[in-house]
Parts: structure tokens; sequence; C-alpha cells
């Protein structure tokens, strides 16, 4: 797949599981958001879709009192690849799609037996069903849970076991620290015999 192709499938992710498309008709601009707490990552994001597509991005903190902060973009031809992506990939997931949504979505924890769990979350079934078909198809394993909270169900695709997370982290090749280096610390805790089990 070209540069552009493949930064464009990450971001659509990325902006379908933590981010939003805004038309602003009185002025005629398009926006592309993606928020999140790690300015290093959406930096690093930024860079990427700028090298590949030659536009130009920002990043900055909403306001003083929020704790996170928001990539932009106001391409309209940005804005329209991912609107059409973010409509059709949910059905036919891509990779670079799905290392965007884990991205935005995933999350990787260590349960009190020691084993590894790498998980995405969304409300949305059908994105989390064909994201697991995905990976069962290039052989991680992975199970489909539903779930409750105060909003109501969420979805969660749910890979379990060291060597199993390790081919789907090595499959995905996330970018962001919470899953990338979270695995490495973790990894690197078990080989050297420390338990990376949370605490009691």
């Amino acid at each position: 797949m070209c540069r552009w192709r493949s930064a464009l499938n990450y971001l659509a992710g990325l902006v379908y599981g933590d981010g939003t498309l805004y038309y602003y008709r009185r002025n005629k601009e398009y926006f592309t958001y993606v928020y999140d707490n790690n300015r290093d990552f959406l930096e690093n994001v930024g860079e990427i879709v700028r090298k590949a597509l030659k536009v130009n991005y920002t990043v900055t903190r909403p306001s003083r009192t929020k704790n996170y902060y928001r990539l932009q973009f106001t391409s309209k031809k940005i804005y329209d690849y991912v609107k059409k992506l973010i409509e059709e990939r949910p059905r036919r997931p891509t990779k670079n799609f799905i290392r965007g949504f884990l991205d935005a979505e995933g999350s990787l924890t260590v349960d009190r037996k020691g084993r590894v769990v790498l998980e995405i979350a969304n409300r949305n079934r059908e994105v989390i069903e064909t994201s697991a078909r995905w990976l069962s198809s290039r052989g991680i394993r992975c199970t489909v849970t539903k779930h409750r909270d105060r909003k109501g169900v969420i979805y969660k695709v749910r890979v379990r076991g060291w060597e199993n997370v390790g081919n789907a982290v090595r499959l995905l090749n996330p970018l962001h620290p919470k899953i990338r280096d979270k695995f490495r610390r973790y990894l690197h805790l078990r080989n050297s015999g420390s338990s990376p089990r949370p605490p009691p």
C-alpha cells in the first residue's frame, strides 16, 4: 500500500476511536481532530501524515482546564478521505485502520495470574467483530466479549497470552506508548525474572 493510503487508513482508525470530523459551514472550513493525553504521540502522528500528504497540522491543548491535547488538520482532502474511510473500514478493516483503532481504543494489562491481555473496546459491535475476524485470519487468537457500564453496552476484542499478544503487537506495530512501550516494559520484566503482575 502506498504511503499516503497507509497514513490515511491509520488516521481514520484513530479518528474512529478517539477523534471527530467537523465542517464549519459558515467559513467553509474542514477540521479533522484526534484527541489524546500524550502530546508526543500526537506530534508523531502529525509528522507521519504531514510527510505522506504534504499538509500542515497543529497540536494544542483545547483549554487550560483540559488534561488532553488535540491534533488538528484543516485539509479538505484529509477530511473527505477520512470521512469515507470511517464509513467503510468498520465493515472492511485494513491493517493500518486497525493499527490506528488499537492506538485510540486499545489497552494493555497483566491480570492477577500474570497473563498479558491486549484489548480494543468500542460501543460499535460491528467494528469489534470485524477487527476480531481480521486478527483471527492472521493467526491471532482472540475473543469478543460484551460488557455493560454506566453509558450502556461496550464490546471488546481480547487477545491473551504472551506469545499471542507479542504476535499481535509485531503484526500491528502500534505507535502509542500505552501499547508499544508498555509491552516492551512488561516483556523485559518477565524475561528478567521479575513479575509484571499488578499489586494485590
